[in-house]
C-alpha cells in the first residue's frame, strides 16, 4: 500500500508541471500531436511579419529584443490566456501580444485522439535596421544639440 501511495505521488509530481487547468479543462504542455497553426510555421511566421507594426516610441528609442508570448490553443482552436513569459520592454511585449491576439484558430492538439488544450510559446524578434538604428542615434544627437542649444539661451 505504501509503495502504490509513494508511487502515484511521484508520478502526479511529475505531472503537475506538465499538466495545469483552465476554465475549459487541463491544459498541457506537449501533446501528441501538436496544435498547428493553418499553413504551417512558415504562415504563421509570414502571419507575424505582416501583422506586427514596430512601435513608433521603440523605434525612436531604439528598443529591440525578444519577447517570449505564451497562449493557449483551446480544443476548439482558438487562442486565449495570452501573457508575456519574457519580455523586452512595456511597448514591444504590448505589440507582440496584440498580434498574437489577431491570430485566426489553430487545429488544435491532440492526445490518445482528443483533442486537449496546449500551452503554446512563441518568441517574436523586434529588430531595428541598421538604416533605423542611424536614423535614431542621429535623432538622438539633435536633440541633444537642441536641448544644449535651449539650455545655453536660458541663462
Amino acid at each position: 500500500m505504501k509503495i502504490t501511495l509513494f508511487l502515484s505521488f511521484v508520478l502526479f509530481s511529475l505531472l503537475v508541471p506538465v499538466l495545469s487547468f483552465s476554465q475549459d479543462g487541463p491544459v498541457v504542455d506537449f501533446a501528441e500531436q501538436e496544435p498547428k497553426f493553418p499553413g504551417g510555421e512558415e504562415a504563421m511566421m509570414k502571419f507575424v511579419q505582416a501583422n506586427i507594426e514596430y512601435p513608433k516610441i521603440s523605434v525612436a528609442n531604439g528598443e529591440q529584443g525578444t519577447v517570449y508570448v505564451q497562449f493557449i490553443i483551446y480544443k476548439d482552436g482558438h487562442i486565449g490566456d495570452i501573457k508575456i513569459m519574457r519580455g523586452a520592454t512595456k511597448n514591444l511585449n504590448a505589440e507582440a501580444m496584440r498580434v498574437v491576439g489577431l491570430m485566426p484558430n489553430w487545429q488544435p492538439g491532440e492526445q490518445k485522439g482528443k483533442k486537449v488544450n496546449v500551452r503554446y510559446t512563441l518568441p517574436i524578434q523586434f529588430r531595428l535596421s541598421e538604416e533605423k538604428k542611424n536614423q535614431t542615434k542621429k535623432e538622438q544627437r539633435r536633440a541633444e544639440r537642441e536641448r544644449r542649444r535651449m539650455f545655453k539661451h536660458s541663462k
